[in-house]
């Protein structure tokens, strides 16, 4: 955790922040909180959560292709049909 002056000029400045990586084989996961002194102590429990509960998902083989293949569909039919 780490805090920097507040900035004067800035109404509602958050300067408390806190920086988890979560290191894997060949991958860093960064986690920054940026809030202010008053919430800090109300978002710390839910990032430990999102920390607690974080799984490495591994992309799937045709995870790129997927936009090219549902993209024209979703731009083809009204917005009520696909939300």
């Amino acid at each position: 955790m780490w805090v920097r002056p507040k900035l004067e000029n800035r109404p509602n400045d958050l300067n408390y922040y806190r920086e988890i990586n979560l290191v894997f084989k060949d991958k860093v996961y960064t986690f920054t909180m940026k809030t202010d002194e008053d919430s800090f102590g109300k978002y710390s429990p839910v990032l430990d959560q999102i920390l607690q509960t974080f799984m490495e998902v591994k992309p799937s083989r045709n995870q790129y292709l997927l936009p090219e293949i549902i993209l024209p569909e979703i731009l083809s039919c009204p917005a009520k049909t696909w939300r």
